[in-house]
């Protein structure tokens, strides 16, 4: 019998339990992982019998012939974990159980060794479901192997395996630990930990995964406050493998959206925060990692929904920092037209008008928006201004229809129109950066330049009576709203009494 040889590990064990000295044993439990991964693989012996199985297996013959003593179960097991066109071509079926129990009952102790036995069960976690007909067999073969030590001679956790092992080591394990994690309450992460399932390197943990979030999303009601959301905007979770080539992720948002879209709502603050957490903002340019990564996989109907969702929150933005500069810095002139541009933007809002919009922010108010959000938490897209007095600007774009309007802070005009001329910058993904004269007095001089002069464009400046002015400016446009939705009483009233 070989002997294996580790390399000599000096410890400078830390005296206090500390975030560093967690880190020092975490370390050290990866060095001994690799260690014994390593440990009996180098020689020539184990080399020669690992690429005899793989030649006879891949020429479809029986390996069972090669089997004359247990020096051979490691080379097989390591084929069968890290060959796929092995085990295709050679799957752990009965047959080759039946023999591979035939030489452990030679062995002293009728069973494998503790590497052996580890690297068995890592074979079950990372391959369950590619085993074919063989499965049944294998899971028999593994939880016999288990119980044949005593739990003190289990490594790696494999002790915590030990006492649900029959549950687990099973066709069904990964649908029993999904029901398990539902009785007790605890996160699958956790549960899988006190299990001593692997979470990494597992297709039993990612298809437990699968069934466990997809399920409870599934079941919620449209904008349900549920602590899964929380759970699966964590990039662990929201980043498992999925099937073709897709992330949990992806069927989470498809199914988010869908829900919020079949029963007619808008979503909740929560819901839209765990999409932006996933998937990100779809307002950016199509070559942008997150829009090839996610949003071309949704469909376009998906992502205009998304896009007029995340409008309102732009909206309630632009009028938080309004409100803002009102308050601090505008004067009395400034507070008192807070309310009037409130309720004219809430009113397009509230009626549904708006299909898509933009932010575009000075630094100081990219401040004030990230202020608003977690470091955890995704704000919406937003292109930076530049320019001269563009530090503290905020604009804002959005669109109805064939109907475009421009809003912003401090001085600048309402401007509404039928289109944009080429050099604003407005309704563009592919814009990072956009220079702020073009949205504002320069807008009309383009627009001119481009299409001649028009009624169809209207630069509004917010004086005493702007509102009325922005009213009649949207139904030369074709735009049918309530006047009352976007007046005050006091201008509709002064409206329709002039």
């Amino acid at each position: 019998m070989h002997k294996i040889r580790l390399p000599q590990l000096t410890l400078d064990l830390p005296e206090i339990a500390t975030e560093e000295s967690r880190a020092f044993f975490e370390n050290i439990t990866r060095d001994l992982e690799h260690y014994c991964k390593r440990a009996g693989k180098n020689s020539g012996a184990y080399r020669e019998r690992r690429d005899k199985l793989l030649h006879v297996g891949l020429a479809g013959n029986d390996i069972t012939a090669l089997f004359d003593g247990p020096a051979y179960i490691r080379p097989l097991v390591d084929l069968w974990t890290n060959e796929p066109a092995f085990l295709m071509a050679t799957p752990p079926d009965t047959r080759i159980i039946n023999a591979l129990e035939q030489v452990i009952k030679r062995t002293p102790n009728k069973r494998v060794g503790r590497l052996a036995l580890r690297e068995i069960f890592q074979l079950f976690f990372q391959h369950f479901d590619q085993m074919g007909e063989g499965l049944e067999a294998y899971c028999k073969f593994a939880k016999g192997q288990i119980k044949r030590f005593p739990p003190d001679q289990l490594m790696f956790g494999m002790d915590k395996l030990l006492l649900n092992a029959n549950k687990i080591i099973s066709p069904e394990g990964h649908r029993w630990l999904v029901r398990e994690t539902g009785k007790t309450g605890r996160t699958l992460p956790a549960s899988a930990d006190r299990l001593g399932i692997p979470t990494t390197q597992s297709r039993f943990y990612d298809a437990s995964q699968n069934i466990y979030y997809l399920e409870r999303i599934k079941g919620l009601t449209a904008n349900e406050d549920d602590k899964i959301l929380d759970e699966v905007r964590t990039a662990k979770v929201h980043r498992a493998p999925y099937q073709d080539n897709l992330m949990i992720g992806h069927p989470i948002i498809e199914t988010l959206i869908d829900k919020l879209s079949r029963a007619g709502f808008e979503p909740s603050d929560l819901w839209l925060k765990t999409i932006l957490a996933i998937a990100g903002d779809p307002r950016v340019p199509f070559s942008h990692q997150n829009f090839r990564q996610w949003w071309s996989k949704f469909g376009n109907h998906r992502i205009a929904l998304m896009r007029s969702w995340l409008s309102k929150m732009d909206m309630e933005l632009f009028l938080d920092i309004v409100k803002e500069f009102s308050e601090r810095k505008g004067g009395e002139d400034m507070r008192r037209m807070f309310p009037k541009r409130k309720k004219f933007l809430e009113g397009l809002f509230k009626n549904k008008l708006v299909q898509d919009a933009q932010l575009f922010l000075g630094v100081q108010p990219e401040e004030y928006l990230k202020s608003r959000f977690t470091k955890d938490e995704q704000p919406p897209h937003f292109i930076r201004l530049s320019g001269s007095n563009s530090n503290k600007l905020t604009v804002f774009y959005f669109r109805m229809g064939d109907v475009h309007l421009i809003e912003g802070t401090h001085s600048f005009a309402l401007t509404i129109a039928d289109k944009l001329p080429d050099e604003c910058p407005a309704g563009k993904y592919e814009k990072t950066y956009a220079y702020s004269r073009p949205l504002g007095i320069g807008l009309q001089e383009n627009y001119e330049d481009q299409f001649g002069r028009s009624d169809n464009f209207a630069r509004i400046i917010h004086n005493g009576n702007w509102p009325r002015k922005a009213y009649k400016q949207l139904k030369r446009l074709g735009i049918e709203i309530n006047p009352s939705d976007i007046m005050e009483r006091e201008d509709y009233v002064r409206m329709i009494r002039s």
